[in-house]
């Protein structure tokens, strides 16, 4: 089925789901590091900050790792067509 889904909506799926892995990320290590380091935050601070910060991080590498798994995908899609035609 995720063949044929248009590729800005495989782009966007690629995005979000790196962007909410960073968040899912920071908002679990982000408390750990905090009591290691004895950092004078609460646990709900250190977890809403981890994720937001990660969260970003991970968008800004999201973006150009979505376009290449979208050009990747095209250019296999390509090659099958192209295979079947001959």
């Amino acid at each position: 089925m995720l063949q044929r889904v248009h590729w800005t909506v495989y782009f966007l799926v690629w995005t979000a789901g790196i962007t909410l892995l960073g968040a899912a990320l920071g908002a679990v290590t982000f408390p750990i590091a905090g009591k290691l380091f004895g950092w004078k935050f609460t646990a709900e601070q250190l977890a809403q900050n981890g994720a937001r910060n990660l969260g970003f991080l991970f968008f800004v590498w999201a973006v150009p790792i979505a376009g290449i798994a979208c050009a990747a995908r095209g250019y296999a899609q390509r090659k099958i067509r192209m295979t079947k035609s001959e």
